[in-house]
């Protein structure tokens, strides 16, 4: 399992949008030992109108914590598993702006992390 936190590191409440959080909000950008970038079959998702429902408020200074299991979206993003060998990734929330085109455009990049597959 992989850990999302997102930090609220400022003074003022944040709202944030987790509409089909782990379906469209989060993407992974994953890169073999040569650098070389993993491509990923897309999913579409059909979006519906947002409710109140679809968006958290973080507090200042609080945190938004969500879990996945990270070979389980790899696997449902290239359709297989990664062969063994040493890969980067990074993971990037793209917000609800793509559902709702009145919203501002938000994108967040964790840094990169680092594993090693084995059989």
């Amino acid at each position: 399992m992989t850990d999302i936190i997102l930090e609220n590191i400022s003074v003022n409440p944040q709202k944030i949008c987790i509409y089909k959080f782990y379906d469209s909000l989060i993407k992974l950008d994953v890169r073999n030992s040569k650098g070389e970038k993993v491509e990923f079959i897309p999913k579409l998702v059909k979006a519906d109108n947002l409710s109140s429902d679809d968006w958290v408020i973080v507090g200042p200074r609080r945190s938004f914590k969500r879990s996945f299991s990270l070979s389980q979206k790899i696997i449902d993003s290239t359709g297989r598993r990664l062969s063994p060998g040493h890969y980067s990734i990074r993971v990037i929330y793209d917000g609800c702006s793509k559902f709702d085109p009145d919203l501002p455009e938000v994108m967040l990049e964790s840094s990169w992390f680092y594993l090693m597959v084995t059989d």
